[in-house]
């Protein structure tokens, strides 16, 4: 099940490139939330009026004497558009993510959970540009075999 759903989100990110590259940067960023997979880093392509990018995080850290430092780990992708609110400037972003969302188990174990989400961003700079940025991520995923939902909350900086 994860195997198929990185090899899905990896897919669905080069799926999404275009033949011309002359109109997109790629960033790198680093932070908390959605668009970084937990606490991690991601690597996207910005343009104009949207950022698509794949993201790599935990959700999940703890340590115990007994079985040292662990940790729920995961990759996620996302695509996010800033001309669906507004016309005027490319700040705010709605946007769709798939990965981490949460954790189950114990700290001793954590096991990642996968989800989907709709996110909300705002873009100090635009989203075209390097800057902070913060949002809100409302996400369901599968924990415990029931589907739940989480809030991911986000605050991070584009280079």
């Amino acid at each position: 099940m994860k195997a198929k759903l990185i090899c899905i989100v990896v897919l669905l990110f080069f799926s999404s490139l275009e033949a011309s590259a002359s109109d997109k940067d790629i960033s790198f960023g680093l932070g908390l939330g959605a668009l970084y997979g937990g606490i991690g880093i991601n690597i996207g392509l910005q343009r104009e009026n949207d950022f698509r990018y794949i993201a790599a995080g935990c959700t999940e850290f703890g340590y115990d004497s007994v079985s040292g430092w662990q940790a729920a780990c995961g990759v996620g992708a996302g695509w996010i558009w800033a001309d669906i609110l507004s016309k005027s400037n490319n700040k705010h972003g709605i946007g769709f993510y798939i990965g981490p969302v949460g954790y189950e188990g114990s700290h001793r174990d954590p096991e990642i959970v996968y989800g989907v989400g709709v996110s909300y961003d705002y873009f100090f700079k635009g989203i075209n540009s390097s800057g902070w940025n913060v949002g809100v991520t409302p996400a369901i995923g599968r924990h415990n075999g029931d589907t739940e939902g989480y809030l991911l909350l986000q605050v991070g900086y584009q280079f």
